[in-house]
């Protein structure tokens, strides 16, 4: 009869496998990385989610003036085409988030409503330092802006809120939109 002898040193066996102390630690890891990193995270996507909203502002003014540029006419009820100039005009001094778009007969400032738009929740307008919020009137066939030059106005703009974030739409005298 033969006799075989199993060598020990080759068959050890080797533990596979995490304990249960390394794995709260890789859990406690992850729960610290990710409770430094989730509040910049929402930072971040309240910023992007802010700008995509000022830029459909910026489009609604975008297309108001490309009306002016065009030459859009308006066609009263019984089929008189006139000649008018195009604007944006936030609602009640800024105060909703409300922004009517039409037009306005040259050499009068009353707005004739087309349509209106309504910001998304939390956005609003910002009122300037004299408490108002300006109708931007673009003219026909031109596309800039109507200013009190007298005043010594250069530029318009429309100021928007979003939490704590702020973003300014400029419009200058040649009629480009800019925001920061």
């Amino acid at each position: 009869m033969t006799t075989y002898t199993i060598d020990q040193s080759k068959n050890k066996k080797f533990k596979k496998g995490v304990t249960l102390v390394e794995l709260l630690i890789v859990v406690g890891i992850i729960t610290i990385v990710s409770l430094a990193i989730i509040p910049s995270y929402m930072d971040f996507a309240e910023k992007k989610d802010f700008n995509n909203k000022v830029e459909t502002v910026v489009s609604e003014i975008l297309n108001v003036r490309n009306k002016a540029l065009n030459g859009a006419v308006h066609t009263t009820s019984s089929g008189t085409v006139e000649e008018v100039n195009w604007a944006i005009l936030p609602r009640q001094n800024c105060n909703l988030r409300t922004y009517d778009l039409g037009y306005v007969y040259p050499g009068d400032d009353t707005m004739h409503i087309v349509s209106s738009q309504t910001l998304p929740d939390n956005v609003s307008f910002v009122v300037d330092s004299a408490g108002q919020c300006d109708m931007i009137i673009f003219e026909r066939l031109k596309g800039t802006p109507i200013l009190d030059t007298a005043g010594g106005e250069t530029f318009q703009e429309l100021n928007l809120k979003y939490k704590t974030q702020t973003r300014r739409i400029i419009v200058n005298s040649s009629g480009r939109v800019t925001y920061n």
